[in-house]
């Protein structure tokens, strides 16, 4: 189930006095959602200021100049739900959204924005013929279940997913024409052939078989992440070099090479979906605060808030609540989204001055406490620097 368990503060708009609905909402970032009489939702919005927001919105007089929506005689109330910067608030909108996702309606539009705006790729493998392409969030979705636990992401980059599916292709010689290899053994070899790039299975100069299994080192290479495919490129160009195989040392050094720049643009937790489940420290509404999240079974939901000056036991115990979160099962459109959201929050550049970041950890791994600790401090430590912004 995907529901929305964000308190919320909801007032009913005095046509006499409209503004003064602004009075009950704290001056505090958030989501503003104002509705109709019959309850649907005419304007959804984030804020860094939810009193002025509101009051801007209804104003008799003086509306400043950029607010182009007057709704006095559309909204019959508003409601405000309090989050922070980041991730609540894109997670408070993804869930209100989610409500209504017809495409007719504002939550509809608003919903298919935020699936457009969390939009990540991945590597998915296909056996017939054996070839790898780059999917979307949007592709992912259609894929049988056993398809899904297969492909590699999320990338939150399209161009990074391209960079790594062409460096598996030349560093494990897989076939680039797959049209050609469906034909097999009956195919037309390509200039790769007489390059020495390709065993050329497809024109039966190579079993079939052969190519299946260097297709199946490729996704084992990848599979448990960029980090542990950089450690065994790295032991491939030293065996190589080695045996004096000086092609097959550059083209793993190619393939280390795109790794290395997936890693810098923040692809850390790119790997296979199967078994996904992720737990993320990012900054809380509460300053000094770090909010501690759960992508599993169930989507991306906030299981706990934290102080940055938490104990060892504490933590400890945070971590045993999110081993007990389900890994994802199947990826639906939520889901998708979820992780959209958590690829973008781990890409995202801290801003001027000390920001507070997220970490996301992949709760396959071993964990370190101490690690823990210090991403809770990361996302806790407060900056006057963090605040929402007007829009969407």
């Amino acid at each position: 189930m995907h529901t929305l368990h964000a308190p919320y503060i909801e007032v009913e708009i005095n046509q006499d006095a409209p503004s003064g609905a602004s009075s009950f909402f704290p001056a505090s970032p958030g989501v503003i959602v104002f509705r109709s009489d019959d309850e649907r939702s005419v304007l959804i919005c984030s804020t860094s200021d939810m009193r002025s927001f509101v009051g801007d919105r209804l104003a008799t007089e003086h509306r400043p100049r950029n607010t182009k929506v007057d709704l006095r005689d559309v909204a019959h109330s508003v409601r405000g739900y309090k989050s922070g910067i980041g991730l609540e608030t894109r997670w408070t909108l993804s869930r209100l959204a989610k409500l209504d996702s017809s495409p007719k309606t504002e939550l509809g539009r608003l919903y298919a924005q935020l699936a457009e705006q969390a939009m990540v790729y991945f590597l998915c493998p296909h056996n017939d013929p054996v070839r790898w392409t780059v999917t979307d969030s949007a592709e992912l979705i259609s894929l049988d279940t056993n398809t899904q636990h297969r492909c590699i992401g999320p990338f939150s980059r399209k161009g990074d997913a391209e960079t790594i599916c062409a460096a598996l292709d030349d560093g494990f010689s897989l076939c680039r024409y797959p049209k050609e290899l469906a034909q097999a053994p009956n195919g037309t070899a390509c200039a790769y052939k007489d390059m020495g790039k390709c065993p050329a299975p497809c024109d039966g100069s190579e079993p079939i078989k052969s190519m299946r299994a260097r297709f199946d080192d490729s996704r084992l290479l990848i599979n448990h992440g960029v980090d542990a495919g950089i450690t065994r490129c790295q032991r491939s160009i030293e065996h190589a070099s080695q045996q004096m195989e000086f092609e097959q040392a550059a083209a793993s050094k190619r393939l280390l090479d795109a790794l290395n720049t997936v890693r810098s643009r923040g692809a850390l937790h790119t790997r296979g979906l199967l078994g996904f489940t992720a737990m993320v420290f990012a900054p809380s509404v509460r300053k000094g605060w770090a909010g501690v999240w759960v992508l599993g079974e169930s989507g991306l939901r906030m299981i706990a808030a934290v102080q940055e000056a938490a104990e060892r036991e504490q933590i400890s115990e945070l971590l045993l609540a999110a081993r007990s979160h389900h890994a994802i099962a199947r990826v639906d459109d939520l889901i998708a989204l979820d992780l959209g959201l958590l690829a973008r929050e781990v890409s995202a550049k801290p801003g001027r001055g000390r920001r507070r970041i997220s970490t996301v950890f992949d709760l396959r791994d071993e964990i370190q406490i101490g690690e823990m600790h210090k991403a809770i401090v990361h996302a806790a430590n407060a900056n006057p620097a963090d605040s929402g912004t007007d829009g969407r």
